[in-house]
């Protein structure tokens, strides 16, 4: 048996409407769906070192410093300001003597919706982000 996915991520076009998902599967319930707005500032060197390598920088306004290398998500304390600099140092090799600033800030509206098991179990979480770019 395969290891149970923890992060699936797929692709929509800009049309895509999260579909009703009461009876995706059998004994499977969906939850009340859920709306948020999120804005973060991402944060890179000015010929976008990071992003050429998959590496994401950004504060998500509200919460903390999110530094995304490979798969992995690590998290942050710290102000919008700047990054901490235990997130700067983790990146130091990416970027060497450049500085990091802010490249782009987005705007997502999240739709988010749990699926539960017959015992109200949650099984998974569909999330839908529209993303835009300010």
């Amino acid at each position: 048996m395969p290891p149970p996915i923890e992060h699936l991520r797929l692709s929509a076009g800009p049309g895509f409407h999260l579909p009703g998902l009461a009876a995706v599967a059998e004994g499977v319930a969906a939850g009340t769906e859920t709306e948020s707005r999120l804005e973060s500032v991402h944060f890179d060197t000015p010929d976008l070192r990071l992003a050429r390598w998959g590496v994401s920088l950004r504060h998500v306004q509200g919460e903390d410093w999110i530094l995304t290398l490979g798969s992995g998500e690590h998290r942050f304390p710290g102000t919008a300001k700047r990054p901490p600099a235990a997130a700067a140092d983790l990146v130091s090799g990416y970027v060497r003597a450049l500085a990091l600033a802010p490249v782009a800030r987005l705007s997502t509206w999240r739709r988010q919706v749990w699926l539960e098991g017959p015992a109200a179990e949650p099984l998974a979480r569909v999330v839908d982000d529209e993303v835009s770019v300010l």
